[in-house]
């Protein structure tokens, strides 16, 4: 698969952390719904790294690059949280990554 939701492709992407409700953004995309896989490029691809970190499960740079450490570190989540973990990002797996516990590090 290539390219998904937007036209930007890898770069350096930041994480800025907010909350709203009990959903944790980190700047880059708003999508909880959107797929994001193996070669996925761009901001969605960055707001899946960053909610990883905020896991505490470091997929590395936060580039927009969705590769094979990134794909990693999302099926530990999965299997963390008791669902398939087939590496993807669908609506199932952004709830995971969006509903951080209560700390609000940076």
């Amino acid at each position: 698969m290539g390219t998904q939701g937007s036209p930007h492709g890898p770069g350096k992407y930041t994480c800025t952390y907010t909350r709203r409700g009990d959903l944790t953004f980190a700047g880059n995309s708003t999508t909880s719904s959107r797929l994001v896989m193996r070669n996925t490029t761009g901001p969605d691809a960055a707001e899946v790294q960053c909610l990883l970190l905020r896991h505490q499960l470091s997929p590395g740079d936060v580039d927009g690059y969705y590769g094979p450490l990134t794909e990693k570190r999302v099926k530990s989540l999965q299997r963390r949280d008791h669902v398939a973990a087939d590496g993807i990002v669908g609506e199932q797996t952004w709830a995971l990554l969006r509903h951080v516990g209560g700390t609000t590090r940076k």
